[in-house]
């Protein structure tokens, strides 16, 4: 992949780092979270980024479409590297855009997947057993 990226005179638009135990200050860093997996049960990277309000584009897969949506990312439902631009791109164009998806992504961490509610939410199932 460095190979390619440097062939094709994209070095500056990529970083790849080391492992860090700092995610913050990783995700702090990005304007926009790219997730392309075309497989993946429950992306806890994607509740990171939101944390931090970034917005996310992802591969329309089944893990990501339960956290990812139009007013929190971009989800790329034909899972081409060119889908992937597209969704990127799209962020690109309007920091505006950026900046509330991000917001909502936060806002949906919060209200859905928190440790304190996701142990109500099991609470209720356990209860109606």
């Amino acid at each position: 992949m460095l190979k390619t990226i440097e062939r094709e005179g994209l070095s500056s638009y990529f970083q790849f780092l080391p492992y860090t135990s700092e995610v913050n200050d990783f995700y702090s860093q990005l304007d926009i979270f790219v997730l392309p997996s075309r497989m993946e049960a429950f992306p806890l990277v994607v509740l990171e980024a939101f944390l931090v309000e970034k917005p996310v584009v992802a591969m329309d897969v089944a893990g990501v479409r339960e956290v990812v949506d139009a007013e929190t990312g971009y989800l790329v439902k034909d899972r081409t590297p060119e889908g992937l631009a597209e969704g990127i791109l799209y962020f690109l164009e309007s920091e505006e855009r950026r900046r509330e998806a991000g917001r909502k992504g936060r806002q949906r961490v919060l209200e859905n997947f928190e440790a304190q509610v996701q142990v109500k939410k099991w609470f209720d199932i356990l209860n109606q057993l």
